[in-house]
């Protein structure tokens, strides 16, 4: 009777193991500030090269990106990327679909959307993950005012 209790706690282990394991699939944080995403695509030729796009998308100065993080699903990618400017910590994301080129490359940066939720309550873009496999974003509070733009 011992026997079997025993693996059966063991049993019940491994599959909460096992589920936990696959529920952060697709999501990769990543404090090194790789420009490559889990799939191999990458956004950036250099982390000065993004710096420009963010400069550019959201008209701030003196950005320091401090930490990048891929989102990927079947034919799409978010890449959520937090930043400084001016010792204020933000967030910007940058969503892209996954189609490539005749060379077999995607062109991100200059393809991407750029998803960015601004306010007085603190605003952050939420990446949605949806049942058909696809990505959908939203702003973290009501008095947010998102703005999508193609770059």
């Amino acid at each position: 009777m011992k026997k079997i209790f025993f693996l059966s706690l063991i049993i019940l282990g491994i599959i909460t193991f096992s589920c936990k394991k696959n529920s952060d699939e697709g999501v990769q944080p990543n404090n090194k500030l790789s420009l490559t995403s889990q799939k191999g695509i990458k956004i950036a030729n250099s982390i000065g090269e993004l710096t420009n796009k963010i400069t550019k998308s959201t008209k701030q100065s003196n950005i320091d990106i401090k930490k990048i993080s891929y989102i990927e699903v079947k034919e799409e990618i978010a890449v959520i990327i937090e930043y400084t400017s001016n010792n204020i910590t933000e967030t910007i994301i940058l969503h892209n679909y996954l189609k490539k080129d005749k060379s077999g490359s995607v062109d991100f940066l200059e393809s991407a959307w750029v998803v960015n939720c601004t306010g007085a309550c603190g605003c952050r873009e939420r990446v949605i993950i949806r049942k058909d496999d696809t990505l959908s974003f939203e702003c973290t509070c009501d008095d947010c005012l998102m703005s999508v733009v193609k770059s």
